[in-house]
């Protein structure tokens, strides 16, 4: 659950609703025990599949992302638990786009393909077999100026997550 950041004033107009979304996320601890693996104390790589409704569906729609990335460990502790910083990068159709006749109101996004940049703060707890977690996160769509407009979409959010 998120909001989107009107991060300029042409922009007011784009929140309307709360963010939802959903991802689901494939991921493997690196335990290749090679230099890099060691240094970045075992990180976690894998890729996901996300959804997100921008709370505005007549003007900018929904998001799906497909991208990988990787988790580096800052916290793991028995008793604690782990924290976690995850940064992911790939591509997102978002089903709305910029049209001076059909969609004027949308002046952040202009092409169905973006850029997608997903950064992530986790806190979980294991157990067993399983685990529960929570954390926040910041994603970013663009066109990277391939169309106009491209002012992109970002969506700060809290996370729930069981694996």
């Amino acid at each position: 659950m998120g909001f989107l950041i009107a991060h300029r004033a042409n922009m007011a107009h784009l929140p309307q609703k709360n963010n939802v979304g959903f991802e689901l996320a494939f991921a493997q601890q690196d335990n290749s025990h090679t230099q890099w693996d060691q240094s970045y104390k075992h990180p976690q790589r894998g890729f996901s599949l996300m959804f997100q409704d921008f709370g505005n569906k007549d003007v900018l729609g929904q998001g799906y992302s497909l991208f990988a990335h990787t988790s580096f460990p800052i916290i793991q502790k028995q008793g604690f638990g782990f924290l976690d910083f995850r940064l992911g990068t790939g591509f997102a159709y978002v089903t709305k786009r910029y049209d001076v006749d059909l969609n004027p109101k949308n002046n952040a996004i202009g092409s169905h393909l973006n850029g997608f940049v997903n950064l992530q703060f986790n806190y979980n707890k294991h157990f067993k077999w399983w685990h529960l977690g929570a954390g926040i996160e910041f994603s970013h769509y663009s066109n990277a100026a391939t169309k106009v407009p491209n002012l992109g979409l970002n969506v700060p959010s809290l996370n729930f997550n069981v694996g």
